[in-house]
């Protein structure tokens, strides 16, 4: 339903000429994508243990088609009507249709049914979500969805901007469209390397690659530097998120995961939000480096979160 509004909304803006009913289409896009984020949460419920980590990387890694059709469709269809992406718009409306055809087919396992209440005991909801959020691993899950996306959402909003002020306007669908590609490639092997070297070692790995992008971003200009950056902070991302996602799925029971999910996605988009209004007042006001430069505590905060919990995780155990 909300992707259907947000083409109609965003082809009516554009009709008319209303940049808020415009806003009014992006917005339900946003929410639209906001309940997509929760299939990767869905697949982990429909895997065992074992291939749970996997699982998630497979339904993340769907995304490394769009990188390609999206663009593709855009660039083709952009022109087919006026005004502009009108025509975008419209074919655009047969992906949430689709996706409500697709999702008939899936059959996720029964729920295991709490034991039946004794007297007029109410059904348990779990621990309360204040007591849940203290565990070290919801903690550093919740700070590594958040930093992947704020980081990510920050170098990307200002990517464009920045590439036309330096003259190299026309290269920006190249580098947007193979930056996703890099977002959404490595979750053919995260799983992967999840179930070996675990996902405090896979955030890190997302915390290297982070670093080198914004290394490469703040070295130079050239669309070299752009085109490293995107790469860079696309598959760190996807570590980073993947490894994260794996984590929070190991500190919470069924009848607590609703919450505990919901308050990990609140948490992570409204930074995500946050990055984004700030990434056009950092690039007009400051400059590029100034973007790049801002990921960076960002990042430092997921190394100290891991070592914390690496360090209480070996408290523990001597504490055994």
């Amino acid at each position: 339903i909300f992707g259907l509004l947000g083409c109609t909304f965003c082809t009516t803006g554009l009709y008319i000429g209303d940049f808020w009913v415009f806003i009014a289409g992006t917005s339900c896009f946003g929410a639209f994508n906001a309940f997509n984020q929760y299939l990767r949460f869905a697949a982990a419920e429909a895997a065992d243990d074992e291939f749970r980590p996997k699982a998630i990387s497979w339904v993340i890694g769907g995304g490394i088609l769009a990188a390609f059709v999206g663009g593709t469709l855009a660039g083709n269809t952009a022109n087919l009507m006026v005004p502009q992406f009108v025509a975008t718009y419209i074919i655009l409306a047969v992906t949430p249709i689709l996706f409500a055809i697709t999702i008939q087919f899936v059959r996720m396992p029964e729920p295991e049914k709490p034991a039946p209440a004794v007297g007029k005991e109410k059904k348990s909801s779990g621990r309360p979500l204040g007591q849940i959020m203290k565990q070290p691993a919801f903690v550093v899950a919740a700070i590594g969805t958040s930093v992947s996306w704020a980081g990510m959402i920050l170098m990307m909003a200002a990517t464009p901007l920045s590439m036309k002020l330096c003259g190299l306007e026309t290269d920006v669908p190249f580098v947007i469209q193979w930056h996703m590609f890099a977002m959404f490639a490595p979750s053919f092997f995260a799983g992967h390397l999840i179930s070996r070297f675990g996902n405090l070692n896979v955030i890190m790995m997302g915390f290297g690659l982070f670093a080198i992008g914004i290394v490469a971003g703040l070295t130079g200009i050239t669309l070299a530097n752009f085109f490293i950056t995107n790469m860079a902070i696309g598959a760190g991302w996807n570590l980073m998120l993947i490894g994260s996602t794996s984590l929070l799925v190991t500190c919470h029971t069924e009848e607590e995961k609703g919450k505990v999910q919901g308050a990990n996605d609140t948490i992570a988009y409204m930074l995500a939000a946050i990055s984004s209004f700030f990434a056009g007042y950092l690039q007009i006001e400051i400059g590029w480096n100034a973007v790049m430069i801002a990921i960076v505590p960002q990042i430092l905060i997921v190394v100290a979160a891991v070592w914390w919990m690496r360090s209480v995780n070996a408290r523990t155990v001597a504490a055994e």
